[in-house]
């Protein structure tokens, strides 16, 4: 029991306690099995107007360049728009229909409401042409030095009942991509309500990041307004937080404002700068590495999918111990037990992929069983000096004889290899013969016995390929 001379140095103590349970609490949490089924974000279209921007020597991406990069991620945003002269805005506003929002079109202009470059709620095309005639003499009177490319026509969106909020990147020079979320408008500053949080995030981490702010307890409804969508902005804050790793070129976006209300959730106004990718600041918590997804063919002509494993595999890797059978189940646990439990699913699904790695194994028709039912799992996690690491693999006990060890074994080899790391080691159940034989073929060594076990050693080149490796097919992000 710990003692202290001053009440407030004891509350300092409970609230590191309470901190400390809190962040054990959502490690050790097993995410849904929904949390990834969504429709993957278009990283291609991204990576070619990020690569066009940056060899036209531009830093910030046009307004429609933005919106395109928030579309690709799902984001929902506003139809608008870009026109070179107060004759095109007034066409423009005629097509886009109902009332318009103006904006002033310039690479140097940040703050554009700070200058006079923003009008709202414009009906009809004389009037489009007559605020934007009037706006470009007000612009450049304010910042003379700002080159005026033309005219932002956006729809106005009209939800009366709706939080004006902000997300945002930054890089910070030490922890990389930082995300940011709050109470957005033009007086964000002012109000400086808002929170940060480190990518990636999960809905159960974004809900996190909204709840301390101040406004997160408006968002949850009071006398007649009804409470805002909060998994529609979890989802967009995860949808950032992905940007953010997936580009490391980007090194600001601020989407300010984003309306929410019990509809949803759309980005109103946003803007992206950009620097050479190659200065970038890697993320504080490796990604979820998309490239390592891989296919391969089996013995028998089955395609398998090998990917990274993620937190919402969990609920898949407890259906795969069930179909194990006892034998298989004493091979890879050195024990009997029938369901992993939750801190043991966390600790096998939630890793450090700069430590670790654990290939998770898939088919697309697996004879009847669901495809969320796993092939199989190998896993490898080094010592800290990189030195050596221990590998784990475990091959559903219907999917035995097909060569789907060998394949899962060749996997982890060629990761390890790329880690540079010096040597694989692993225990094997003594009368485990199939598994002594594979490692045997791959070329592992007996290296020592105890009781009952086996230590496997197989010493690597760094950086060289597992023997027999076939060449995978990279996959899509699933």
């Amino acid at each position: 029991m710990a003692n202290y001379e001053a009440i407030e140095t004891a509350i300092d103590g409970y609230t590191q306690l309470a901190e400390f349970s809190r962040n054990q609490k959502i490690l050790l949490r097993v995410p849904g099995r929904r949390e990834h089924e969504t429709t993957p974000p278009d990283r291609a279209t991204v990576h070619h107007l990020l690569t066009g921007a940056r060899a036209a020597g531009r830093e910030w991406l046009d307004p429609l360049e933005v919106k395109a990069v928030l579309a690709a991620y799902r984001i929902p945003v506003v139809a608008s728009q870009v026109v070179a002269s107060p004759e095109e805005a007034a066409a423009a506003a005629e097509t886009i229909g109902g009332p318009i929002a103006l904006k002033i079109q310039s690479r140097r202009i940040v703050h554009k409401s700070d200058i006079g470059g923003v009008v709202l709620n414009l009906t009809g095309a004389a009037s489009v042409r007559e605020a934007a005639a009037a706006m470009a003499l007000r612009v450049a009177a304010a910042q003379p030095d700002a080159p005026i490319e033309g005219f932002v026509v956006e729809q106005m969106i009209r939800r009366p009942d709706a939080f004006e909020l902000i997300v945002g990147i930054s890089v910070d020079p030490t922890f990389g991509p930082v995300v940011l979320f709050g109470q957005g408008g033009v007086a964000v500053e002012v109000i400086a309500d808002t929170a940060l949080a480190l990518p990636p995030l999960d809905l159960e981490l974004a809900r996190g990041l909204i709840s301390r702010t101040r406004v997160a307890r408006l968002l949850g409804g009071y006398r007649n307004r009804l409470p805002v969508d909060l998994d529609a902005i979890a989802r967009l804050l995860v949808a950032v937080a992905q940007l953010a790793l997936d580009h490391r070129e980007i090194i600001e976006l601020d989407i300010n404002p984003f309306l929410a209300d019990a509809t949803g959730v759309i980005a109103l106004d946003a803007r992206i700068r950009l620097c050479d990718g190659a200065t970038a600041v890697p993320a504080a918590i490796v990604p979820y590495p998309h490239e390592l997804e891989t296919q391969a063919t089996l013995r028998d002509a089955s395609v398998v999918r090998l990917r990274p494993i993620r937190p919402d595999d969990a609920s898949s890797l407890q259906d795969l111990v069930a179909m194990l059978a006892p034998n298989d189940i004493r091979a890879r646990f050195h024990g009997m037990m029938r369901e992993l439990n939750a801190p043991l699913l966390s600790r096998l699904t939630q890793i450090d992929y700069d430590r670790e790695m654990a290939f998770i194994c898939f088919s697309d028709s697996n004879a009847g069983v669901p495809d969320r039912v796993p092939l199989g799992i190998v896993r490898l996690h080094a010592d800290p000096d990189n030195l050596t690491a221990e590998f784990a693999v475990v091959v559903r006990s219907d999917w035995h004889g097909r060569g789907l060890g060998t394949v899962l074994m060749q996997a982890i080899i060629a990761h390890a290899g790329r880690r540079g790391i010096g040597a694989i080691l692993g225990s094997v159940m003594h009368d485990n013969t199939p598994m002594l034989a594979l490692v045997h073929e791959l070329g592992f060594t007996i290296f020592g016995r105890e009781d009952d076990e086996v230590t496997v050693k197989l010493t690597l080149s760094p950086a060289a390929p597992a023997p027999g490796t076939p060449r995978p097919e990279a996959l899509a992000a699933s």
